[in-house]
């Protein structure tokens, strides 16, 4: 039966349900609605994104004016010619190798280059015994004249072997010497360092750049744009130099002089007057040469600091 008022399906006796009787009841309030089943398809609802604190001013973003200002590039010293990082001579340049020692090295520099002279005064002996048997030729005997064949031979080998011997440990010191320099005077050269080697074998060229390099050399390890000393430098590049030029012209003309269809024993005297000439500059060279290599050496080790 339903109440006459609200259509209520639980009535009383008289007809009407509890609520509109005015009776409190267990059914004072309305019934509650089922909820809504969910829909599968729906998309889903994520609700309001969470909000996040701003992030913390500090007064805003540091400004640093810029790049960062460090007064400009590290200067290490303004002296043409500086020396090694960290010693009183001077500064070198960040990133160059400090400078190597040189006295281990410019010892056996020493010892094979005086073999060399050794052997450049063993041809002036030889060449000049053919020179004084070349003016007694119709009086020489023959064991005698075989005898000094055998003894410039002999000679000329072993001046040749001196050079194979001395040749590559003198430009491993030239190559590290003229590394050093570039340490002690970054920037201050006219040629690089792979001429230090490669210079010595361009024809030619090799009679004034290996020269150039040199004086750089002395002029880096002194500390000095004008280096001081420098006789024995040129004493040692001219007679080199004069050897090389005198070698040049006296081996051809002997080699003519002795040939069997023309021969001419005045031709191989003055020949022979040549080689020696040739030989006494190349052990005036060797001489001027082992005291350049002292003293770049003593110089260099004395500006690359003390031994660690």
């Amino acid at each position: 039966m339903e109440c006459t008022r609200c259509r209520a399906a639980f009535v009383g006796a008289d007809g009407r349900c509890p609520r509109c009787d005015g009776s409190p009841t267990a059914y004072a309030t309305p019934p509650q609605q089922p909820a809504p089943t969910p829909n599968p398809y729906a998309p889903p609802q994520y609700g309001t994104p969470p909000q996040y604190a701003a992030p913390p001013q500090y007064g805003g973003a540091p400004q640093y004016g810029g790049a960062p200002q460090y007064g400009g590039a590290p200067q290490y010293g303004t002296a043409p010619y500086g020396g090694h990082p960290g010693h009183p001579a001077g500064s070198g340049a960040v990133g160059l190798r400090p400078p190597s020692r040189l006295s281990g090295l410019s010892t056996a520099v020493t010892v094979l280059i005086g073999i060399v002279c050794a052997f450049a005064l063993l041809r002036v002996i030889a060449d000049y015994r053919l020179y004084d048997a070349l003016g007694s030729i119709w009086t020489t005997n023959l064991d005698e004249a075989e005898s000094i064949d055998d003894f410039r031979r002999t000679s000329i080998v072993l001046l040749f072997l001196g050079f194979l011997a001395a040749a590559p440990v003198f430009l491993v010191w030239f190559h590290k010497a003229r590394a050093n320099a570039e340490a002690l005077a970054p920037g201050r050269h006219r040629h690089g360092t792979g001429l230090a080697v490669g210079a010595w074998f361009i024809p030619f060229a090799n009679w004034w750049i290996p020269k150039a390099v040199t004086d750089d050399i002395v002029a880096a390890s002194q500390g000095a744009p004008r280096p001081g000393g420098q006789g024995v430098v040129n004493g040692w590049w001219v007679c080199w130099v004069l050897s090389s030029v005198l070698a040049g012209i006296g081996w051809p003309m002997y080699a003519n002089a002795m040939d069997d269809s023309d021969l001419s024993l005045e031709g191989a005297r003055t020949a022979s007057l040549i080689l020696i000439g040739s030989n006494l500059t190349l052990l005036a060279a060797g001489i001027c040469a082992i005291v350049m290599v002292r003293t770049v050496s003593a110089l260099q080790d004395g500006r690359s600091g003390p031994r660690l």
